[in-house]
């Protein structure tokens, strides 16, 4: 990877999230190289690469040990939900303005990780959209998507702040099942100046894929402010013996009122 250095997202963060596309998919206790080695790799300081280790050692992607080495750590357990949702159909259908900002909109090489979660090659074309999502004037979440290009056709900048579903929708490929998984996180110097928070304030962290019949459509990671976000999976035993799930969202200010 060659960092962006005229991008506004600071170089520590950018080597923490490709060392996390990298490694995400490698097996618990993998070795990461040594601090000197992802300094020449990335052209940095030790320093810079210290950050981007504390980065992910924060949101428990990693862990060091004296003497030996960064090791890759045991993944989080996952709750899956059902009922599917965009995050500005969360938020709209509780009566709350919603906005997007697009922070970047390109078509780059899947890599390693994205590549895997789409079941593409690293080389293949998708989508990386990232953007900012608002309640009212206050960010709520980032949201980092990719979408395979050769799937899904055209795009623009115009489709993703409005809303990704809603263009996949009118194209006929609205996942029809998705898989998230949630992990708690920590904000980090980079996260906390995005959605106006304090730095290690807590974040939820989460994943999704979506499905259209057994196609991957959609991969996407996002951090949400813990604050403004509450998630409630009920539980529900039918009939026929199986157990079902159902996801809800609301605001901290809601439960209150209950």
């Amino acid at each position: 990877m060659v960092v962006d250095r005229k991008a506004p997202i600071p170089l520590y963060y950018q080597i923490a999230e490709d060392l996390r596309v990298k490694y995400g998919d490698e097996a618990a206790g993998t070795r990461l190289p040594s601090e000197p080695e992802l300094a020449k790799l990335y052209g940095v300081s030790r320093g810079t690469i210290k950050q981007a280790l504390d980065e992910l050692e924060k949101a428990g992607r990693i862990e060091r040990q004296r003497g030996k080495g960064t090791f890759v750590t045991q993944p989080r357990i996952q709750q899956p939900g059902t009922k599917i949702q965009s995050y500005t159909e969360q938020v709209s259908l509780h009566g709350y303005e919603t906005s997007a900002q697009v922070l970047e909109f390109k078509i780059v090489q899947a890599g390693a990780k994205a590549g895997a979660r789409l079941r593409l090659s690293p080389e293949a074309r998708v989508y990386r959209i990232e953007r900012l999502r608002y309640i009212g004037q206050e960010p709520l979440v980032m949201v980092t998507s990719y979408l395979p290009v050769d799937r899904v056709g055209p795009l623009s900048p115009g489709d993703a702040a409005e809303s990704l579903y809603l263009a996949l929708e009118r194209r006929g490929l609205r996942p029809t099942r998705v898989q998230d998984s949630f992990a708690a996180g920590i904000a980090s110097p980079a996260v906390a100046q995005v959605l106006q928070i304090v730095e290690g304030s807590p974040v939820l962290c989460t994943e999704r894929l979506g499905f259209v019949q057994d196609e991957v459509m959609e991969y996407s990671s996002s951090v949400i402010r813990a604050k403004d976000y509450v998630l409630t999976i009920e539980t529900v035993e039918e009939p026929t013996g199986s157990i079902s799930f159902r996801r809800g969202f609301s605001l901290p200010e809601e439960q209150q009122q209950r």
